[in-house]
């Protein structure tokens, strides 16, 4: 075994594994996809796709009745932004000027 193989997936941390993903790895993913096929898409665990939803690092998916589906063109943003998190300054600037002066205004 040399010393350049990776480790086993548990260990990678989330940004090792999206690091390696790319906008072209979408091109044979349906227009809407569930947990499952953006899990497999994504080289992550149906249970890591749940746990960045709930902490708000992926894009907003698309709720039909009481299933949940993530648009590709949405997903391929976010990876080509380079799979911005929730907590980035970027999302805490826009809460600032602009969510927060809305819901001051609005009373």
């Amino acid at each position: 075994m040399d010393n350049d193989s990776q480790p086993p997936a548990k260990t990678r941390k989330k940004d090792d594994v999206l690091g390696n993903i790319s906008a072209k790895s979408f091109d044979s993913a349906p227009l809407m996809m569930t947990a499952d096929e953006l899990a497999e898409t994504l080289c992550i665990s149906l249970r890591q796709v749940w746990r960045l939803k709930a902490k708000g690092d992926l894009p907003k998916p698309v709720s039909i009745g009481r299933n949940v589906r993530w648009r590709r063109s949405d997903i391929v943003q976010w990876i080509e932004a380079g799979c911005p998190s929730s907590s980035s300054l970027l999302n805490s600037l826009l809460y600032h000027l602009v969510l927060r002066p809305y819901l001051f205004l609005r009373g």
